[in-house]
């Protein structure tokens, strides 16, 4: 019988399968939901990784473990777990700690306990990393074997030591107290097995020694990433394995099992959908055609979301790349080194310029000044009936006006060089008062001339001269003409004691 529900209900049971698909989508996409756990204790979770459902990519689960203070993140390889220690997005790699494998002694029979390990990563994304991973045996009495992928390629190393440690190096895995062997690259499988090399009483024959202390039969057998694990001549003195269970190995990951090319067609299924991600092929050894994502060149961040590869600043202190005298500009992926070096012409143009035009302005002002104080003088003189030269074709004595004048004064002869038709029987007397002014202003001394100002209002004021046409002085433009002088005195002077300044200034 089919009983209906409240609509309420109906719309419930339908949200939480529309958020499932929405999860579920939302990850296929490159983008996880936004409500996912990313972190466990001490460790970020950083997509493709991720707790929950629509939260990683598969093969990519972590399952935190709360039981741990603080808690604990773990990958599952089937029934097998890896307590996760670092995620490294950017490069592909995770660190996991791995169980140690510690030598056992012998039989009763005087055979020796083998003590053996297997760590599979078959139907896994995860790969054993060649390069920083290596196969270490700790011990003075220790052989170690591994074998590598599907068992057909399997090797080993030996580690001894006498009672007295001697030949043995902090740092040193020669085969004295610690032996590594390196591992190949695309291994998925690796098998350890581990054993005491000697019996007791053969051990104290070889070293003739009444008994074998523990170095002689504690040994250990692991897997690590040299960065997590350095070898110690103490770590020989205790048989504790607490410091070799606290190192770490480097697994690398792919995804799916195609070529770049293969998996850019399915839009779907492709992981690398940043913006600013590559494709980074992968494939060697029992690894077949596979891929993984990185940020293109210039970018950093995580590849696997949509926008997660964010440009890189070359130019943020304190590592800027452009040397010398460059400025740095950041650029979208990349960063180009711009010239700040000033041109040699633009330098002296940009200096000189300015100095150039604080220099003419003064002087074109001056030439100004000049200029109009001669227009002024040269109408008042014209008003007065003044001669402005003198002919060039009189003798040398004559060339100059003002000896010229002294000489036919001196002969009483001032109506001879005066423009004809000037003087007449009505203005003699008058012509006669203006030229002994005139003298008064030639003689050598300067305080028996009369000053400019004297002059000028003599002329303009003499009662007992009747006008003519050059009586008709302005007296403001007289006052004028006096005031310019001046002023183009005083300037001249200002300029001169700027220009002493100018010089003496130190360069």
């Amino acid at each position: 019988m089919f009983v209906s529900q409240h609509p309420l209900l109906r719309f419930g049971t339908w949200s939480i399968v529309l958020a499932s698909i929405l999860s579920w989508a939302a990850a296929e996409a490159g983008n996880p939901t936004p409500s996912c756990q990313r972190s466990c204790g001490n460790i970020r979770i950083d997509y493709p990784f991720g707790i929950g459902e629509g939260c990683f990519v598969q093969g990519f689960e972590i399952t935190c473990n709360n039981s741990y203070s603080p808690p604990k993140p773990f990958l599952l390889f089937g029934d097998d777990r890896h307590e996760v220690v670092d995620i490294s997005v950017a490069h592909n790699q995770v660190r996991v700690r791995r169980t140690v494998v510690s030598t056992n002694g012998f039989y009763g029979n005087g055979t020796a306990v083998i003590s053996e390990d297997i760590i599979n990563l078959i139907d896994t994304p995860f790969v054993f990393n060649n390069t920083a991973n290596k196969f270490t045996v700790t011990g003075c009495n220790s052989v170690g074997l591994i074998s590598l992928g599907d068992g057909k390629i399997a090797t080993g190393c030996l580690s001894v030591c006498g009672d007295n440690l001697e030949g043995v190096v902090d740092g040193s895995c020669s085969g004295r107290g610690c032996c590594q062997i390196s591992i190949y690259e695309g291994v998925k499988t690796i098998g350890i097995a581990i054993q005491n090399l000697l019996n007791a009483s053969t051990m104290m024959d070889v070293f003739n020694e009444s008994q074998v202390s523990n170095p002689h039969s504690c040994g250990y057998g692991f897997v690590a990433d040299q960065d997590s694990y350095t070898f110690k001549v103490s770590d020989l003195n205790r048989c504790s394995s607490s410091k070799m269970e606290n190192s770490s190995l480097v697994l690398d990951w792919v995804i799916g099992n195609e070529t770049c090319e293969a998996a850019g067609k399915s839009r779907d299924s492709y992981a690398c959908k940043g913006v600013n991600s590559d494709c980074v092929g992968y494939g060697s050894g029992s690894i077949g055609p596979s891929y993984r994502c990185s940020c293109k060149q210039g970018y950093e961040g995580n590849p696997y979301l949509s926008s997660g590869c964010q440009d890189i600043n070359e130019c943020m202190p304190p590592h800027n790349p452009c040397q010398g005298k460059t400025t740095c500009v950041n650029l979208p992926g990349t960063y180009n080194c711009k010239s700040s070096k000033f041109p040699t012409w633009q330098l002296g143009l940009a200096i000189g310029g300015p100095l150039f035009l604080l220099l003419l302005i003064p002087s074109l002002y001056i030439c100004m000044k000049r200029r109009k104080l001669m227009n002024l003088k040269q109408k008042f003189f014209q008003q007065n009936g003044g001669q402005l030269s003198v002919s060039f074709e009189r003798p040398e004595y004559q060339r100059n006006l003002s000896s010229y004048f002294i000489l036919a004064m001196q002969r009483d002869r001032l109506f001879e060089i005066l423009v004809p038709g000037l003087a007449n029987e009505g203005n003699k007397e008058q012509l006669k008062a203006v030229a002994d002014l005139a003298m008064r202003c030639l003689r050598l001394k300067g305080e028996k001339r009369p000053t400019m100002k004297e002059v000028v209002f003599e002329l303009a004021g003499s009662r007992g001269i009747p006008k003519h046409p050059w009586d008709h002085v302005d007296h403001e433009e007289a006052q004028c003409l006096l005031d310019e002088q001046s002023k183009l005195h005083g300037a001249e002077s200002s300029i001169h004691i700027s220009q002493t300044f100018s010089m003496d200034f130190p360069r």
